[in-house]
């Protein structure tokens, strides 16, 4: 694929976003490392160690779980211009400092500009909102396919405006 445009346009990110369903990973780090290497074997704009480096030291930096069982790890790349996205679903939780007893089953992982944040900020806001509906997360979790995951987030746009 190639590089994709500066994406301020949350939906047209997440035609380009990838989805791992049901991953096996039990830890933080494995599932992170895993997620980097997708995301650059399909935009070799990105070089992995500089990807994997960045994602994983604002990790250390601030915990991004949430209570809801949603996790938004990111990371800035000065190579590229865009905002790169995938998501992973984990139905056995791995945690991600969401608090004691909470497990992320959703992870959202982006990977952005170093130079900008207006589209990795949409998207994650775009994300955010739509995930904080609990019937949702549990589709999401247990979508199947890329096709799933983003029928999911489309029927929780569809009625969160009836």
């Amino acid at each position: 694929m190639a590089d994709p445009v500066f994406f301020v346009d949350a939906v047209a990110l997440l035609e380009n976003c990838l989805f791992m369903p049901g991953v096996r990973e039990t830890t933080r780090e494995s599932l992170l490392v895993t997620m980097v290497a997708s995301i650059c074997e399909v935009y070799p704009v990105l070089a992995y160690p500089d990807v994997l480096a960045s994602v994983l030291e604002r990790e250390r930096v601030r915990a991004t779980g949430t209570p809801e069982g949603v996790a938004f790890p990111h990371g800035k790349y000065a190579g590229s211009s865009g905002v790169y996205a995938v998501v992973a679903t984990a139905p056995h939780g791995i945690d991600f400092g969401a608090g004691e007893c909470m497990r992320c089953q959703i992870v959202v992982l982006t990977v952005s500009s170093a130079y900008r944040a207006d589209g990795h900020l949409h998207f994650l806001s775009y994300m955010a909102r739509r995930l904080r509906a609990p019937h949702v997360r549990a589709k999401i979790i247990r979508a199947r396919s890329k096709a799933g995951f983003v029928k999911a987030l489309q029927h929780s746009y569809d009625e969160s405006h009836q």
